[in-house]
């Protein structure tokens, strides 16, 4: 049975990887545009970009629920 914690938890995971997606997507496009007219990006387009794609992976990774994701409801017979 799903208990309202394990739903949070993947509502929360679920929101992280669409969130990590829009910042990833947005961060793409500026420097895209920042490639077609030959301007120079900084060194943060590049941290917002790297960490976002981290982002993306980690939350696919714990997207799927594991046996033991929830141990603390697990504990009790």
């Amino acid at each position: 049975m799903v208990t309202k914690s394990q739903l949070a938890a993947a509502f929360t995971r679920a929101s992280a990887f669409i969130s990590s997606g829009v910042c990833c997507t947005i961060a793409g496009s500026f420097v895209r545009q920042l490639d077609i007219r030959d301007m120079d990006h900084g060194g943060r387009i590049d941290y917002v970009l790297a960490l976002s794609c981290i982002s993306i992976v980690a939350s696919l990774v714990l997207m799927p629920p594991k046996r033991y994701s929830f141990w603390l409801s697990r504990l009790t017979p």
